[in-house]
């Protein structure tokens, strides 16, 4: 029976911690560039909008709901079991979660974008080289920052 609960524990941690995962990327994307804000308007317009964004208390909430979920599981189950169990398939499920709302939002693009970001590793690239296959590591892009992704850059300040 103690199984049991440790496995309920397990999957309560899983759940909470995807749904927060995904409510605070959404409330991130909608709260935008902070550092734009924060320099155009100062730090409280940064903290009320943050705090003001449902997606953001209602992530908080789940994550917290996580958090304690992991400290019953770990009342009930082996460190060794809860710990490695909770962590990787809250990855696994935060992956399908990201795919989900990828292939939602714009199709196989969007979903090689997520899973590259999701992985970060180097890509492997095959060349025809004189007729044969060649393989060889590139490495990945910086990532972009949601200036660069509106086009918009924000002039640096000088002291």
């Amino acid at each position: 029976m103690k199984q049991l609960y440790t496995w309920g524990a397990v999957a309560a941690i899983v759940l909470a911690s995807t749904i927060g995962d995904v409510l605070l990327s959404r409330a991130m994307k909608q709260v935008g560039d902070v550092g734009e804000l924060w320099r155009s308007y100062g730090l409280l317009a940064v903290v009320g909008r943050t705090l003001h964004n449902v997606n953001f208390v209602l992530g908080i909430l789940a994550m917290t709901v996580a958090f304690y979920s992991l400290l019953i599981g770990l009342s009930w189950g082996d460190v060794s079991l809860v710990a490695p169990a909770s962590a990787s398939l809250t990855f696994v499920a935060t992956a399908v979660a990201a795919k989900l709302r990828a292939e939602r939002c714009g199709g196989r693009c969007r979903t090689i974008q997520v899973a590259d970001d999701l992985l970060d590793l180097p890509a492997v690239q095959a060349e025809p080289a004189d007729g044969r296959q060649k393989t060889r590591l590139v490495a990945p892009e910086p990532h972009r920052t949601v200036a660069d992704d509106r086009r918009h850059v924000v002039p640096e300040r000088r002291a």
